[in-house]
């Protein structure tokens, strides 16, 4: 009789134990683990405790027992951040069902254009110098000098002011704050909710300088791993434990649908393309985009004396744009983007698409006795890449990865000239 040949597990994921027969045999050892650990927690219990400690341990056993005690600490398995993000799945087919998101946006934005309350400036930038790269950009070290830079502020009645580059294609929109009751009771809620977030579960964040914390709920599409649904690391399942209540508030719910139809009608192929995506098989199911049905991240940089320093978000998707809300008490600022040589006007509550993985984007710092805030809308580079490797990053063959690579470069066309 041949030995018995044991079952191979291609797709399972690196951190379950092999080589166990059967499930009754695994539970065993698990427990035999159990119950020594217990009888080394007891052991190692008087090291902890003043009154107890007869002698001076020994370095290794003060590490093993530092070691043991980390075996306590609450963990966040992959497979749990599936169940915490059902909770906050959208409850309402708009999710996939805006089929016809990018003739509604584009008739929006022509009107816009017609009734003079949107204006379009031509800048400096030549977006199709990009039009040949794939996934990411390097970073550049760039000053924060305006000096040469071109200068745009709202001007009448106008809300939106639209940046087009020298092709006229349109790459940037910044929407003014409304000027209704409605918009001014979301959004000063909005600013006292940001301000209860709980201070632990801030995370620094490079190119931004000055007192303040970030909160990030970040999906982040497979790369390596052989995993059948989204990942959302540790620090995302703190974060999003956290701000839960934040999220289902109905303000900033008001919020929420708020940017999305203003990204609908700034840019109805890319906000076709972000639900394309949301809606596929590989993230609608588990309600993964958080900022549905377009963005799947967030970053909120609290109210405080924030301010940017030239950077590119290089992690984000380069063919897509990025969402900045910002709020605050502040008097005059400034959102710069120094490849197309502009600095805008962007006043508090005023919200902003442009794309961040390509221009080096900052602002100008808060004057004394200030404050300012941003929220920041964004979606990973490999939450698209996920999908285009049907959801096998980690062993996709070459011809499929030569694929999505000619998926990005087509993805340039999401870009478009204006119709006026």
């Amino acid at each position: 009789m041949a030995p018995r040949q044991p079952r191979k597990h291609p797709k399972e994921h690196a951190t379950h134990s092999r080589g166990f027969e059967s499930k009754k045999e695994r539970k065993k050892a698990e427990e035999m683990v159990k119950s020594d650990l217990s009888k080394l927690r007891d052991k190692l219990a008087e090291y902890s405790d003043p009154n107890l400690v007869k002698y001076t341990p020994s370095a290794d056993t003060v590490k093993l027992a530092k070691d043991v005690a980390k075996l306590d600490a609450p963990k966040c398995p992959r497979k749990q951040s599936k169940c915490l993000v059902n909770q906050y799945t959208p409850q309402s087919d708009d999710y996939i069902g805006w089929e016809s998101a990018g003739l509604q946006g584009g008739a929006a934005l022509h009107a816009k254009l017609q009734d003079h309350t949107a204006r379009v400036v031509t800048t400096q930038f030549n977006l199709k110098e990009y039009f040949d790269k794939e996934y990411q950009l390097p970073k550049l070290d760039i000053p924060a000098d305006t000096a040469a830079f071109q200068s745009v502020t709202f001007l009448g009645q106008e809300d939106t002011i639209h940046l087009v580059d020298s092709n006229g294609l349109h790459y940037a929109s910044i929407i003014k704050k409304p000027d209704s009751a409605e918009f001014d009771t979301m959004y000063n809620e909005f600013r006292k909710l940001q301000a209860d977030l709980p201070k632990s579960a801030g995370a620094p964040v490079e190119a931004l300088c000055g007192n303040f914390f970030t909160f990030h709920l970040m999906l982040s599409g497979q790369d390596t791993a052989h995993m059948d649904h989204p990942y959302f690391n540790q620090a995302f399942v703190k974060n999003y434990r956290k701000m839960i209540k934040f999220l289902w508030n109905k303000h900033i719910k008001a919020l929420w649908e708020y940017c999305n139809t203003k990204f609908f009608k700034c840019f109805p192929q890319h906000a076709a393309h972000y639900m394309h995506i949301g809606a596929s098989k590989h993230y609608h199911p588990h309600g993964a985009f958080l900022w549905a049905p377009c963005f799947p991240s967030l970053a909120i940089n609290q109210e405080g004396k924030v301010y940017s320093l030239p950077h590119r978000d290089w992690r984000d998707y380069l063919q897509g744009l990025a969402g900045v809300f910002s709020f605050g008490d502040y008097t005059e600022l400034n959102i710069s983007f120094a490849e197309a040589k502009v600095s805008l006007d962007f006043p508090p509550g005023a919200l902003c698409f442009f794309p961040s993985h390509m221009l080096h984007h900052f602002n100008s710092p808060i004057l004394e006795g200030e404050t300012r805030g941003s929220m920041t809308m964004f979606m990973s580079t490999n939450v698209p890449k996920w999908v285009g490797y049907d959801g096998k990053a980690s062993d996709a063959s070459e011809e499929v990865k030569q694929g999505y690579r000619e998926h990005c470069l087509c993805a340039w066309q999401l870009f478009q000239p204006l119709s006026q």
